[in-house]
């Protein structure tokens, strides 16, 4: 299982600002739950990984992009060493394509960034959509035209 944090992934301590990342926990944390009632929390089911993908919809453009981490800290949370992730632009089958597209419209949503895990067999595990998720590292380092797409759907009008 893994903890993360609603909301921005940031705390202020000792003076300074800390990301607050993804941690997975260990039957100790779960043998004293004291104080959980203080706060709100976000359990996931842990899912063993090959990769992760990012999946970046604007408007009804779907892009993907795989996300592969080659450092023990990046496999449980990408965030915690970008030095040691590689990118790739990849399709998604078409299962995971329109499920996003129908929460896009169940949400009634025009932009969204979709986490998924993909597991050793090759099953995505979605983890969650942020309608405020951001994607300008990836236009880069996957050549995805994530900006252009965005401006083409301000531009149009549609939001």
């Amino acid at each position: 299982m893994v903890t993360k944090m609603f909301g921005a992934p940031a705390i202020c301590e000792q003076g300074g600002r800390r990301v607050a990342l993804t941690r997975r926990l260990s039957g100790s944390d779960l043998g004293d739950l004291r104080g959980i009632e203080a706060t709100a929390h976000q359990f996931q089911r842990w899912s063993p990984k090959q990769h992760e993908a990012r999946v970046i919809v604007i408007g009804r453009q779907v892009y993907v992009v795989a996300i592969r981490a080659g450092s023990h800290a990046a496999r449980v949370d990408w965030r915690a060493d970008y030095d040691a992730l590689s990118y790739e632009r990849i399709t998604p089958p078409t299962v995971v394509r329109r499920g996003v597209l129908a929460v896009m419209d169940d949400l009634c949503l025009v932009y969204g960034a979709f986490d998924f895990v993909i597991t050793p067999q090759g099953r995505w595990v979605f983890l969650e959509v942020n309608p405020g998720g951001q994607y300008g590292w990836l236009e880069d380092v996957a050549e995805v035209p994530l900006t252009e797409t965005m401006a083409d759907l301000l531009a149009q009008g549609a939001a």
